[in-house]
């Protein structure tokens, strides 16, 4: 339907019908409030229950738009009291007054000048005063100049004389040494595209500054760390080149250091090879220095061999020891530099200390096979035994399974760890076979039946064995350390708190005490196990057994229940010889 008044005084906009006084009064309201300030179209529809679509047509009928300028005032993306995304709407009239404002307040300015929103007529968002100071500065509006920052809501404006006062102001204490730098971007901030900075700064600094990547250094600055950098060198026969300040790049830093030690080995090359200064890493080394240092190396190795055995991770580089030396400690070199030196010194400290690390390599390998015997080989042996004897062929083999899974992922890797601990995994090969050995369990574990799978792990471990010297125990000493395990069980017992737990080691007891080896098992077989002890203990102990696996998995354990299974376990295991128990079923 045709937009305008009807022969009834009607008015018809986007289809709805205002009267003549309403539409008069919507026309009243925005032309009032959008000479005021800028205007939210979303409550302003809402106080006035119109449509978008009929707001924007009366914008348009209201002649609120400049239309033909080349402005445009439909400002998007503002956030309105609810947090919705809406346009804004203003008058002509209300720019120009706001623009005047800005005008006013940054024409003549000698120094920067804070545009807040809140202070400017009608409070308009901040993306409108920055696009209005811009427009000002592009037509140089009244000879306006500089450049408009926006921090926190708050705009500010920097005259362009300002930004060149700053920039001297810069460059006059970096040239003095009042600075010892200039970021790049610091004049950037002050007004100077980025790509002409570099010649910028050559232009103005000529010879008083050195260009890095980011940053210009101060010629004073430079001197300065040059001339500290001297002095330690002849005082102490070396000086760490470093920055007094921090705030440099990485690479700025590094560019920096590399300058001033490159000027000052130019400076002495030529003398005799004593005073002549050397590059050590990031030192600078007298001649002198380096040359005391390796006729005290030679000195120190063999009386240090013993103690840097003890200090070193791996025996192929045990001359590294040698930095706690009393000897080398009365040289006052700090610990980086000592151990710069050290590994220049390694040919001469590897001939002293090898004799002694031969027989410090034999005493290693021979604790770390007594280790492996104690932690791996007779476990695995006493749980196989303990499996094998099993009637039941399928217990028998999830058991191997279970045993199998145990020995990859627990026994050995925490024998290993023992033995690093205590740095006796320095044998020759002794770390390529231990990972030959590791992976060549996992990769067998789960690729065949368990006990076929069980049978090519042993042998992948008696391999490994064979290589170190170690044999299986013989039957004294699977005796022996049987009763050592059996009795951590029991004890382990006293300190357990958990119901499940500790019936599944009694019953692994019991089984212990009537049977060769010990069964390894978690707690999903305990029920099976406990079939196992019918004909091993007494009936009535085999009932109550089994009472106490239902109790257990009712979960209506008690204390005294608790009690009874450490008693159960202590009879097992002593028998006659059972002292008072407590009421936890430990010896009183």
């Amino acid at each position: 339907m045709p937009c305008g008044i009807t022969d009834l005084g009607i008015k018809v906009i986007a289809d709805i019908f205002f009267t003549r006084p309403r539409y008069q009064g919507l026309l009243d309201a925005l032309q009032s409030q959008s000479r005021k300030g800028p205007v939210h179209k979303a409550d302003f529809i809402e106080k006035n229950q119109i449509s978008m679509n009929a707001l924007n047509r009366l914008i348009d009928e209201g002649c609120l738009l400049v239309g033909q300028s080349d402005r445009d005032l439909r400002w998007n993306g503002m956030i309105n009291s609810r947090g919705l995304n809406e346009d804004i709407f203003c008058s002509t009239e209300y720019l120009i007054a706001v623009e005047a404002e800005i005008l006013s307040r940054i024409k003549g300015a000698q120094q920067p000048e804070r545009l807040e929103p809140d202070s400017l007529y009608g409070s308009p968002p901040t993306e409108l005063v920055i696009q209005i100071a811009k427009d000002i500065i592009r037509q140089n509006m009244d000879g306006v100049s500089g450049i408009i920052k926006a921090d926190l809501g708050v705009v500010h404006f920097l005259p362009t004389q300002y930004l060149i006062e700053r920039r001297e102001k810069l460059l006059r204490d970096l040239s003095t040494g009042t600075i010892n730098w200039l970021k790049y971007a610091d004049l950037e901030e002050l007004g100077l595209e980025t790509e002409n900075v570099r010649s910028y700064l050559v232009n103005q600094l000529k010879e008083r500054a050195v260009l890095l990547g980011q940053t210009a250094i101060s010629v004073n600055y430079i001197e300065q760390l040059e001339s500290v950098a001297a002095a330690e060198l002849d005082e102490h026969g070396f000086t760490l080149v470093k920055s007094v300040d921090f705030g440099l790049s990485t690479d700025d830093e590094e560019a920096l250091r590399s300058l001033v030690k490159e000027n000052i080995t130019d400076s002495r090359t030529g003398q005799n090879d004593d005073g002549e200064v050397k590059v050590l890493g990031e030192y600078l080394v007298l001649g002198t220095l380096l040359k005391g240092f390796a006729t005290e190396i030679k000195e120190t190795a063999m009386t240090e061999a013993l103690e840097a055995w003890g200090r070193v991770g791996k025996i192929d580089f045990p001359w590294a020891a040698i930095i706690e030396a009393e000897e080398l400690k009365r040289l006052n070199f700090d610990a980086q530099l000592l151990q710069l030196l050290l590994e220049g010194a390694r040919a001469e400290s590897d001939a002293a200390f090898h004799e002694e690390i031969v027989r410090l390599e034999g005493e290693a390998i021979a604790q770390f096979n007594t280790l492996w015997l104690d932690r791996v080989v007779a476990r695995v042996q006493i749980y196989r035994e303990g499996i094998e004897v099993m009637d039941d062929s399928k217990l028998r083999g999830e058991l191997l399974g279970v045993l199998q899974e145990n020995i990859a992922r627990d026994i050995i890797p925490d024998t290993i760890r023992r033995a690093q601990d205590r740095r006796l995994d320095r044998g020759k090969g002794l770390n390529s076979g231990l990972e030959t050995l590791r992976i060549s369990l996992f990769v067998k574990a789960g690729a065949a039946p368990p006990e076929k799978s069980f049978t090519t792990s042993l042998n992948a471990l008696k391999r490994f064995n064979s290589k170190q010297g170690i044999e299986w125990l013989n039957e004294d000493g699977l005796k022996a350390k049987k009763a050592v395990l059996v009795d951590d069980m029991v004890k382990a017992m006293s300190r357990d708190d958990d119901g499940p737990r500790l019936f599944l080691t009694l019953i692994l007891v019991l089984l212990a005490a009537s049977r060769p080896g010990i069964v390894y098992a978690t707690g999903k077989f305990a029920p099976k196990l406990l079939k196992q002890l019918r004909g091993l203990v007494g009936s009535a102990q085999y009932l109550r057994l089994g009472e106490i696996k239902d109790i257990v998995r009712e979960g209506r354990i008690t204390a005294e229940l608790k009690a009874e299974m450490r008693g159960i376990a202590l009879n097992a295991c002593f028998g006659d010889d059972l002292i008072d128990v407590d009421a936890r079923g430990l010896p009183s």
